[in-house]
């Protein structure tokens, strides 16, 4: 999924309980991670889960940090 939501921030599914909360929620994360420079962790991410967001447009990206 995350794939999918950096690319795509407002695609959702239903292990998102509250899809309209969850949408603006990953929105404005994503946009503020990716102004401020800010790293991200997550369980979902994939080796090493850790990284930044990084603007592409009106969708982002991860890039994980360098192992």
């Amino acid at each position: 999924m995350p794939a999918l939501q950096f690319g795509n921030p407002a695609f959702s599914w239903g292990y998102d309980d509250d899809q309209p909360t969850a949408r603006a929620t990953r929105q404005k994360v994503f946009r503020d991670a990716s102004e401020a420079g800010t790293w991200i962790a997550g369980a979902h991410l994939g080796r090493p889960g850790i990284g930044r967001v990084v603007r592409k447009g009106e969708a982002y990206d991860y890039e994980p940090v360098a192992r």
